[in-house]
């Protein structure tokens, strides 16, 4: 078993997580402890809120849930695991459906929202 660990922060819509960035990934089953990544106050524009997430995943199991996903990815885009040793099966399966913006991901539901609420250009990616 390969297993990977990081601290990070998640973005969640209500309930929902729709995304997690991972800034230390490291191989085995401790992760390494990052400073400053406490709550962060609520982003009334997307309707959203960062929150602290630990996670430890096998990366030889197929991904299980959001941060499982995005520990992966950091871990990829970091060079820690080279690309094809880690299992991504189903990943697309696993990860929500997010409107990309210049302010970071929301709700799909919530983009008209977000856009009466910025007063300005709101740009969706």
């Amino acid at each position: 078993m390969t297993s990977a660990a990081a601290h990070g922060l998640a973005t969640y819509a209500g309930d929902r997580i729709l995304d997690a960035w991972f800034p230390n990934p490291v191989l085995g089953a401790a992760a390494v402890p990052v400073a400053g990544l406490g709550d962060r106050d609520p982003d009334a524009l997307r309707g959203t809120q960062q929150r602290p997430v630990t996670d430890t995943i096998d990366l030889d199991e197929p991904p299980a849930d959001t941060p499982d996903v995005y520990l992966r990815l950091h871990l990829l885009s970091k060079t820690r695991v080279a690309p094809h040793a880690v299992n991504l099966d189903g990943i697309f399966g696993v990860l929500p459906n997010n409107a990309w913006t210049d302010r970071g991901p929301l709700d799909p539901a919530e983009v008209e929202t977000a856009r009466a609420r910025a007063g300005a250009p709101l740009r969706v990616t």
